[in-house]
């Protein structure tokens, strides 16, 4: 936002810091939250009343396929616009192996038809973080985006789509790639065990690029190789990748499918349970069969957003801090409390959602806030 100052009146305003729901006024003033409390209008000052809604900060919506949405055409528009009028404002994208980069040369038209049905319509591959970014950067960006690189992605770009375990070699050159993502910004590293090629790929390997992902400091996310009959196993491995790697490991979605398997959730809760505590800091997210999926408000650190992508340039990728609080580079868990999460939550159970913040990366949020019924 910029040029008038903007003042939000009698909304249900929600502080994840304090925990707290409170009928109050919120000032914006461009980019910037200046003011929460009982206010008056300013001169010249744009009045929205808010009556009978919530105000919050802009919702981080952690699992996406957005890595093309910004290329949607005109007609595809409102698809774009989707998750911003529902009040999300970041959306981590490259999950479930899917990603728009690294895409090289001799699988490209191979790999760009196995991209389009996760990321839907203005697929594009790009031969690497920056020129992802780069693209980005020149089209419309209706929120901030938080890359994940896709281990499918890379495997196809590597070895194309062979049903069977990949080379020494074939894995070093995987590691490379993920390697150079990774210092040009991305996230982290995701996996798709349930799809093509992902399917094919050995607990030597993913481990070896979990390792990767761990010596950035970003985490493991990963669609499980199966949520039915075999999905404690499946849990497991997500576990144990986590244990030697010593990445953060995050389950996108933690779920089982089939009236047989009813009531398993409890004994896959049960294992996540044991190592949310534990320096590999397994996060599961729930997903819930009213909605698409479930929500995590788990958050990155860095993200492209309308704001920094404009000044995006060839030289490294630089972290966009928040500029509601200037000097504060991170979130700053209350003195005791022991965690790295937004809020300060209490021990889990085995039925608590646990959505923990990933490992070695510090919480920053953006200043846009939402009005939302």
């Amino acid at each position: 936002m910029s040029g008038r100052p903007v003042l939000l009146r009698g909304g249900r305003v929600v502080d994840g810091e304090r925990g707290t729901i409170e009928t109050a006024d919120v000032r914006i003033l461009g980019d910037r939250i200046v003011e929460v409390g009982r206010l008056s209008p300013g001169r010249d000052e744009l009045v929205r009343d808010v009556d009978g809604l919530c105000v919050a900060p802009g919702w981080i919506d952690t699992h996406t396929h957005a890595d093309c949405a910004a290329f949607l055409n005109s007609e595809n528009q409102p698809l774009a616009l989707a998750n911003l009028r529902q009040g999300v404002t970041t959306q981590v994208c490259g999950n479930c192996g899917y990603g728009a980069f690294p895409v090289s040369e001799p699988h490209r038209d191979d790999l760009t038809e196995h991209l389009v049905p996760a990321l839907g319509p203005g697929t594009r591959g790009f031969p690497s973080m920056q020129a992802w970014a780069r693209a980005v950067s020149d089209a419309p960006l209706y929120t901030n985006l938080a890359p994940l690189v896709g281990h499918g992605t890379v495997r196809a770009s590597v070895m194309g789509f062979e049903d069977r375990a990949a080379t020494d070699s074939e894995v070093t050159r995987m590691e490379q790639l993920l390697s150079e993502c990774l210092e040009q910004g991305a996230f982290g590293l995701s996996t798709g065990l349930i799809y093509s090629p992902g399917v094919f790929a050995t607990m030597e390997e993913l481990v070896r690029l979990a390792r990767v992902s761990a010596r950035h400091g970003a985490p493991y996310v990963s669609h499980l190789r199966n949520e039915t009959d075999h999905v404690q196993q499946a849990v497991q491995e997500a576990i144990e990748i986590g244990r030697q790697s010593a990445a953060g490991v995050h389950i996108s979605h933690h779920k089982v499918a089939g009236r047989a398997n009813w009531g398993s959730i409890q004994k896959t809760l049960g294992q996540t349970s044991r190592w949310t505590s534990t320096p590999i800091r397994l996060a599961a997210r729930r997903c819930r069969r009213c909605c698409h999926h479930g929500c995590n408000k788990a958050g990155p650190t860095r993200c492209w957003s309308g704001w920094w992508m404009r000044r995006f340039d060839s030289g490294s990728l630089a972290s966009s801090w928040s500029r509601t609080q200037p000097g504060k580079t991170s979130f700053q868990p209350p003195a005791g409390t022991g965690s790295s999460s937004p809020r300060h939550r209490p021990e889990p159970t085995p039925r608590d959602a646990r959505w923990p913040a990933w490992p070695s990366r510090r919480m920053t949020l953006r200043s846009t806030w939402c009005a939302i019924s």
